[in-house]
């Protein structure tokens, strides 16, 4: 039920015989070892088979790291019984189909980072009810963030950083109160930071650098006693920073260089005692 190529230097194709495994549920080929013990991503290339698509009662399949070609495998999208993707930086291009969410209903964990995917997020990741983990980062992905995404309420670690992202954060995402970790650095999201930031009480990384954001900082920023480390860099933020960050003593790493912030430094700073990273220039003040 389970085949585990973890942890070692295979190279070449997936052979096409691994569709008769009519009755695996994991299939493992992430990272390997170079000689040496130098850890290594594997070198295997070419197209998926399509043969894979009899692997139904697939469970795990990672495929991290590797030269492959092609399009997304259409295959994929037969194993309805799968709960964890991971194929970051697999080589796969092009588009995911737009009812994907769907026809995988079942993941909790889905990592396509470092791909070369595009066209825009289909509303249908609202049906991924299940997931609990979502990377897309360092894709083509444009468009906006559909609102259907609030309706992800198990979501805990959300990572859409390096894209073409626009239009705001949407007020959906703020009933995804259980996220731990919200990264969408380098996109051009615009507009303002909503108030409403302040519900995601849990948050621990908080990382929405270098994207055109601007207005202020609301004051509901304190509510988030859990932060460790908050990013604000290279925006077009404004205003004077809000004492609430007082309140924020478990913080470690707090960046806002590079924005148009105005008055004195703000005291409130120092009643961060858990800073270890403050990074503050250009910034007016």
């Amino acid at each position: 039920m389970s085949l585990n190529f973890s942890d070692n230097s295979f190279g070449g194709t997936i052979p096409q015989e691994l569709g008769n495994l009519f009755r695996i549920e994991h299939l493992l080929m992430p990272f390997n070892l170079l000689s040496g013990g130098i850890p290594a991503k594997n070198n295997l290339e070419g197209e998926i088979p399509d043969a894979i698509a009899r692997l139904t009662q697939m469970v795990v399949f990672y495929l991290d790291k590797n030269n492959f070609s092609g399009v997304f495998p259409p295959a994929i999208y037969n194993f309805s019984s799968l709960q964890s993707l991971g194929m970051f930086g697999s080589g796969f291009s092009g588009n995911l189909r737009p009812d994907f969410g769907n026809l995988l209903p079942n993941l909790r964990v889905l990592s396509l980072g470092n791909f070369q995917l595009g066209g825009v997020i289909s509303p249908f990741i609202g049906n991924l009810s299940f997931l609990m983990s979502l990377d897309i980062t360092d894709n083509s992905f444009g468009g906006t963030i559909p609102q259907e995404l609030g309706n992800l309420f198990r979501l805990q670690h959300l990572n859409m950083s390096s894209n073409f992202l626009e239009g705001g954060i949407p007020a959906s995402l703020f009933n995804c109160s259980r996220l731990l970790d919200l990264d969408l650095l380098s996109n051009d999201l615009g507009q303002g930071l909503p108030s409403e930031l302040g519900s995601l009480r849990k948050l621990v990384t908080l990382d929405l650098g270098k994207n055109n954001l601007k207005g202020k900082i609301p004051v509901s920023l304190g509510n988030l006693t859990s932060l460790r480390e908050l990013i604000f860099a290279e925006n077009n933020l404004e205003g004077e920073i809000p004492d609430t960050i007082a309140r924020l003593t478990q913080m470690v790493d707090f960046l806002l260089y590079t924005n148009h912030f105005y008055g004195v430094f703000p005291l409130a700073i120092y009643n961060v005692s858990s800073l270890k990273c403050l990074i503050m220039v250009s910034l007016g003040i």
